[in-house]
């Protein structure tokens, strides 16, 4: 995995907030990656545009989060719902290597919003520790908590969409663990599971919550885990 040294730095634009890291890459070389999350309940499914032509990846509801190699570039970056060719929201921008991005849809779909940061990855190898971090996109939710299989709280007290508030890009240290489970908790109520789960040490884990608080079938709480 690669390592980096960072400088953070704020940025604002067009309605979403975007946190930027600046990263030094060690003896290590790879394309830009995008892991993009989709939180909206229904049917409609999102596509990313680069300069204006759309790539392959089509993001679905209810489907895990899909990390894809982007070429680098400079110019427009948006995105739109799948089937429609004019971008929902388009800006200018330079993409370049050795960086790492995480994009999240999220709310209902008649005021659907987007949370773009750019990725700062856990690099702790050497304390056998893991980092872990949470986007919780479940309507309603006002505490949401996040428990290993011992019932060690892992992450707390996450609200709905408070993404910039609570700092989401950053990960917290966690032990690392052969085979877990992580529990996903509203107050004291479990709302979903994720089992088998091997923490690694070095390596850095996103946790995404998806539904609507007390919603069933498609539309029930769920939670996801992504490797990075």
């Amino acid at each position: 995995m690669p390592r980096f040294h960072k400088v953070f730095i704020w940025v604002a634009i067009g309605g979403f907030a975007i946190f930027f890291a600046t990263c030094k890459k060690e003896n290590a070389t790879y394309q830009s990656t995008f892991t993009v999350f989709n939180a909206v309940p229904g049917n409609t499914a999102f596509e990313l545009l680069v300069n204006g032509a759309k790539l392959p990846e089509v993001y679905r509801y209810g489907a895990p989060a899909t990390e894809q190699l982007m070429p680098s570039f400079t110019g427009s970056f948006g995105w739109s719902k799948a089937g429609i060719s004019v971008a929902d929201s388009t800006y200018k921008t330079d993409f370049s290597n050795e960086s790492s991005y995480t994009l999240v849809f999220y709310d209902s779909l008649a005021k659907y919003k987007t949370y773009l940061v750019r990725d700062i990855f856990f690099d702790e190898a050497s304390k056998n520790k893991c980092g872990i971090r949470l986007f919780a996109a479940t309507i309603n939710a006002t505490n949401l908590t996040i428990t290993n299989d011992t019932g060690r709280v892992l992450l707390g007290n996450r609200k709905f969409a408070n993404f910039s508030g609570q700092i989401e890009n950053a990960f917290s240290e966690i032990d690392t663990s052969s085979s877990t489970v992580l529990r996903l908790y509203h107050n004291s109520s479990l709302l979903d599971s994720v089992s088998g789960v091997k923490l690694e040490p070095g390596r850095s884990y996103s946790c995404f919550t998806s539904g609507i608080l007390n919603g069933n079938g498609a539309f029930r709480p769920r939670l996801f885990l992504q490797l990075h």
